[in-house]
């Protein structure tokens, strides 16, 4: 599927202006320090993870019985940093790592509720880059004899994949300012489908997520909704989206990467 650009053909000379957000993506890939310190990761302290399992770039903390699933929540983490490392730049260390808080039912919307306050959008999962944390739902809510028997299921993975990238793209950042959402949502779900066909999280050779994004793109062009290439390129960070804007804005990450590597690697 092809992306509309402007209406019109967009000219490489309109591109290379619409593309003046390349100075924001450069600065958001520079060391910046953060001030003052960081609010705690943990919401919810009366509530203290059941197990915990780290490593040097991520520590899962799990808030409920979920069994084996602190280390493969961990394995998925720990590969959408690799992934994210072969697109930007990210450290050899860092002082500490990330954390990612495993909550389930009325413990994930407690936290959903408290966090919003720091502009964070609501959804079955979401990253503080502030907090350094990343907080996930269990999708869907399987009984804990379930996690026990088959471990975390693959939608809860996958959101981890996604979060994760989000942390590394902040660790690779240094700190604000934060990257436009088309590179930083791009990014995550690129990163988030690869490392779902890594880890085996769907059967087959069709991405359901993946197919479901293209779909919701093809509605908004065939209702005139789809936004031109320029707009999206220009927009900044945290804006608000629908599922269908960004199931878009993976569209164009992917177009940029696939079709016009040039034009991505001078981002």
């Amino acid at each position: 599927m092809r992306l509309r650009t402007s209406g019109a053909k967009l000219e490489p000379s309109r591109v290379r202006v619409a593309v003046s957000a390349r100075v924001f993506v450069a600065s958001a890939m520079t060391l910046a320090a953060c001030a003052g310190p960081a609010p705690s990761g943990d919401p919810l302290p009366d509530l203290p993870p059941v197990s915990v399992t780290a490593g040097p770039r991520f520590e899962v903390l799990c808030h409920y019985a979920c069994g084996d699933g602190a280390d493969e929540a961990l394995e998925a983490a720990d590969l959408a940093w690799t992934l994210v490392s072969e697109l930007v730049p990210l450290p050899d260390s860092l002082e500490r790592p990330f954390a990612v808080r495993l909550y389930r039912a009325e413990a994930f919307r407690t936290v959903a509720r408290m966090l919003a306050r720091d502009g964070l959008k609501e959804g079955a999962a979401f990253a503080s880059p502030q907090r350094r944390t990343a907080y996930i739902d269990l999708v869907p809510p399987v009984t804990e004899a379930a996690l026990r028997r088959a471990g975390l299921p693959g939608p809860t993975l996958r959101l981890v994949t996604h979060e994760a990238a989000h942390l590394a793209l902040y660790a690779g950042a240094g700190g604000p300012p934060r990257a436009p959402d088309w590179v930083s949502e791009g990014i995550a779900q690129h990163v988030e489908r690869i490392a779902s066909a890594e880890l085996g999280l769907f059967p087959g050779s069709t991405d359901p997520q993946a197919a479901a994004q293209a779909w919701r793109a093809y509605s908004l062009l065939r209702t005139s909704r789809l936004p031109s290439l320029a707009a999206i390129l220009a927009e900044g960070a945290n804006v608000a989206h629908t599922r269908g804007d960004y199931a878009v804005r993976a569209l164009v990450f992917a177009f940029l990467r696939e079709e016009r590597p040039t034009l991505w690697e001078r981002l």
